[in-house]
């Protein structure tokens, strides 16, 4: 697909050195649940990730991130 493209990349963590693309429409969901597309382990470094922390979103060039209160 050719147009606006965003990569999210890991840098810690159990995921560290992951890449996530988004690109047209899409969406990435981040939490320590199993379906969540981004899994982060809860509790590392100090810090608390909710089951859904927040929704990562893009439709053509714009982009959200979405806090998604838990």
């Amino acid at each position: 697909m050719n147009g606006p493209r965003i990569s999210l990349y890991l840098l810690e963590g159990n995921l560290q050195r992951h890449r996530y693309h988004l690109e047209g429409r899409a969406e990435i969901l981040v939490g320590h649940e199993a379906d969540c597309d981004v899994r982060i382990e809860r509790g590392r470094n100090g810090g608390e990730v909710a089951a859904h922390h927040c929704l990562i979103e893009m439709d053509g060039s714009a982009v959200w991130l979405r806090d998604l209160g838990s």
